[in-house]
């Protein structure tokens, strides 16, 4: 945790590997599927472009506002930490610290 604007938050940041290493891992489950059942290969093609998709960490932000937006009028009880854009990349995810 950080103490940023007298807020804390917690970083999370994704290692440059992470990203290569599950491109290779669904590459070479696409190459298993394709061997065993060619009529699942789009299914394969689809988990790693959702796989892929979850390593943004820019659009995990944008889906953070977007749950906390939606949440807080309907259950204001319920907390989502909040991202601080400013400092979200691809690969670095700021957001509060909640404590529990």
């Amino acid at each position: 945790t950080l103490r940023l604007r007298g807020l804390e938050v917690v970083i999370k940041v994704q290692y440059p590997e992470v990203s290569r290493s599950i491109a290779a891992d669904f590459a070479n489950a696409e190459r298993i599927v394709w061997l065993l059942d060619k009529s699942k290969v789009d299914d394969a093609r689809e988990a790693r472009k959702h796989h892929l998709e979850e390593l943004d960490f820019q659009q995990e932000a944008s889906n953070l506002l977007r749950v906390r937006q939606g949440l807080s009028q309907k259950f204001p009880e319920v907390k989502v930490p909040e991202p601080i854009l400013e400092f979200c990349r691809p690969t670095v995810l700021v957001m509060t610290r909640l404590e529990g």
